[in-house]
């Protein structure tokens, strides 16, 4: 997982190839260790956690109103993770096992920027972590049950996934509405490419976004 945050443009490993791909269980103990208030030297009073626990298991981003679901058909969720004190630049993980996939799903201001320019950025960041990528599909997509425009890229590159090196395919996907950027990376083996592809599918058009008036009131608060 990154160490620093979006609005910084700067990561320093590849989102869905991170921590939990290689110490995946300590992972699973503290998958909620972010909603644990954080507490500044010098005794400074305590930051709101940037999650509330709501519809019994699920995870609500309080300052973009997106919903994280414990379970998106074969994905579970196994991680979360907060990059700014303020708690408004934060990613959340998900696993599936049959076939493996690692997926992450970023929710974070959009900082003026405009969706083909955040979208450059990233696939640059995408292909400069894994030298020989290649490219192999880009274009417009869609996201969430309310089929938000997006856009989207595919990647074919060897990594260490799962403990071991694999040829693997890496899905990425870039949506705005508002004042709100979220990005997706969802990466599988490409040996079991197509029914992955599928689930990927599903995660992608299930997730729902807040509705429009819930994200302009959570920018207000």
């Amino acid at each position: 997982m990154p160490e620093a945050a979006k609005n910084s443009n700067a990561r320093e490993c590849d989102p869905v190839l991170g921590a939990w791909q290689q110490i995946q269980e300590l992972i699973r103990a503290f998958a909620l260790a972010v909603l644990i208030p954080f507490v500044a030297p010098g005794n400074s009073p305590a930051q709101s956690p940037p999650f509330n626990v709501v519809q019994g298991d699920g995870l609500l981003h309080v300052a973009s109103g997106f919903l994280f679901p414990a379970q998106i058909g074969e994905f579970r969720r196994i991680v979360t993770k907060q990059y700014d004190q303020a708690g408004r630049d934060i990613s959340v993980g998900y696993n599936a096992d049959g076939p493996e996939i690692a997926a992450t799903i970023f929710v974070y201001p959009v900082h003026g920027k405009k969706l083909e320019e955040e979208f450059q950025f990233r696939k640059n960041e995408v292909v400069s972590q894994h030298p020989g990528a290649k490219v192999t599909a880009h274009g417009p997509a869609s996201v969430s049950p309310a089929r938000i425009s997006a856009l989207m890229a595919e990647f074919l590159y060897t990594d260490i996934f799962r403990g071991r090196p694999q040829k693997l395919r890496s899905r990425l996907i870039v949506a705005q509405r508002g004042e709100w950027s979220a990005e997706y990376r969802i990466t599988y083996p490409a040996s079991g490419a197509k029914k992955a592809a599928a689930q990927a599918d599903y995660l992608v058009a299930t997730f729902a976004w807040p509705s429009p008036d819930k994200t302009e009131q959570s920018e207000g608060q």
